[in-house]
């Protein structure tokens, strides 16, 4: 049971790290006619952390270094693929 919170919440992790980082840059390239949309902040955290636990699953590990840059990625291929389309 620890080791799936662990693993959810590296990817999470990764995953917030994203979203704050977003969250920055469309601060300061948009100044303060930007808005943040909770929900698509959220569900992206919630993602991440998925990524991470799969990620964990496959790789069989635990490890923050492996799971964290996963969640960062993971999210980061979903969001390119929805904006794609």
């Amino acid at each position: 049971m620890n080791t799936i919170v662990l693993m959810i919440g590296y990817g999470a992790l990764g995953g917030l790290v994203r979203a704050v980082g977003g969250v920055y840059k469309g601060r300061r390239d948009g100044g303060s006619s930007f808005d943040v949309d909770e929900e698509l902040f959220a569900v992206s955290v919630v993602l991440s952390g998925l990524v991470g636990l799969t990620g964990g699953l496959l790789l069989g590990t635990v490890e923050a270094v492996a799971l964290i840059p996963l969640g960062y990625a993971g999210i980061d291929a979903l969001e390119t693929l929805f904006k794609n389309k």
